[in-house]
């Protein structure tokens, strides 16, 4: 599916590839938790800019610039949600949207016992929470003037376990193996220094994959009442054209 409109991404990772194919206006892909702010070209599908967590409220964006905006998993980064969040509804147009994902930081799921257990806790992960939960996430957006639209869980047990045994992998045993140097609270590859430094222990990756696929599709055998995952989505209203009722009687 194509994106007509202009598109913020704002990640807590490298920003994704893939979405300058689906975007065929205006893209830009914001990178947060860096020192310094840097903007690169990146021709026709817009710049890509990296923002310390601290000017996190002050996305570096004129108010009303994107149809929409999306962020995955950066909330349960942040410290302060209300000014990051009032910054994502200025920078969206009346009538866009504001795409809201991170993991569900119920504390009574399995696979989420099981991170606890092995030490995988959120400081491994660089979150200041586990995550959130549906109505936590429609009460934070609700709260800057962004009404509900919709809202899904995704992410069933076995895929979360999968991910979960692929970043116990890395900050067990590969992260410090390479020469590639590995920040703290890092729970993957972020470079191609990285990822090179892994050498074979990636390429056996590769050859696994297949069978990690296959048992990730073990999910459809799950009732889908809840995920490891949610978003929310939330419509910036429209501009409204009727005078206040101030100003109706002056």
């Amino acid at each position: 599916m194509e994106w007509k409109g202009t598109l913020i991404n704002v990640a807590n990772a490298r920003p994704k590839a893939g979405l300058a194919g689906k975007v065929s206006s205006e893209l830009w892909q914001l990178k947060m938790f860096r020192r310094t702010l840097k903007k690169r070209q990146k021709g026709v599908t817009g710049d890509r800019a990296e923002l310390p967590e601290s000017a996190a409220a002050e996305l570096p964006f004129p108010g009303g610039s994107f149809d929409l905006v999306l962020t995955i998993d950066v909330h349960e980064h942040i410290h302060q949600l209300e000014p990051f969040n009032c910054g994502l509804a200025r920078i969206t147009r009346p009538g866009g949207r504001v795409i809201v994902s991170t993991p569900n930081d119920d504390p009574q799921m399995l696979a989420v016992r099981i991170k606890q257990l092995i030490g995988m806790t959120p400081e491994v992960y660089g979150h200041r929470v586990i995550g959130f939960r549906l109505e936590e996430l429609e009460s934070q957006l609700r709260r800057v003037g962004l009404h509900k639209h919709d809202q899904a869980y995704y992410v069933r047990f076995f895929t979360e376990m999968l991910e979960l045994i692929i970043n116990f992998a890395y900050v067990s045993f590969l992260a410090g193996r390479g020469k590639a140097p590995v920040k703290a609270r890092q729970i993957a590859p972020q470079s191609e220094d990285q990822l090179r430094s892994g050498g074979k222990s990636y390429r056996l990756y590769s050859l696994v994959y297949p069978f990690f696929w296959l048992v990730s599709k073990l999910d459809h055998l799950i009732p889908a009442r809840h995920g490891y995952a949610v978003v929310v989505a939330g419509r910036k209203p429209e501009a409204s054209t009727s005078s206040s009722p101030g100003q109706a009687g002056s």
